[in-house]
């Protein structure tokens, strides 16, 4: 895969944007089972129909003290999204914005 242009502009995605993200911890907290209608409800901007296995959306993290998308982005719904596909053994990600 190429990308285009090979190196991002030097304010880019806006001015300040830090040369390295923060280490965020994940921890697996609660779990149950639901169907994807019920856990799409969270986040109003995702695909209707869920072809993946597994998905995990990320919200914005701003409460973090970092910012993604900048302070016009985060407050769009920003989604991040990671579909995985157990037989293909695969991970997409991609995001989605209201």
């Amino acid at each position: 895969m190429d990308l285009d242009p090979a190196r991002p502009l030097i304010d880019y995605p806006y001015p300040d944007y830090p040369p390295i993200l923060p280490l965020i911890p994940l921890r697996l907290g609660d779990k149950q089972r639901m169907t994807y209608a019920k856990f799409s409800t969270a986040y109003p901007n995702l695909e209707e129909n869920q072809p993946a296995d597994l998905v995990v959306a990320l919200p914005p993290v701003v409460s973090h003290g970092i910012s993604l998308w900048g302070t016009s982005g985060d407050g769009n719904d920003v989604t991040v999204v990671f579909e995985y596909d157990f037989d293909e053994r695969t991970v997409r990600a991609y995001n989605r914005c209201t």
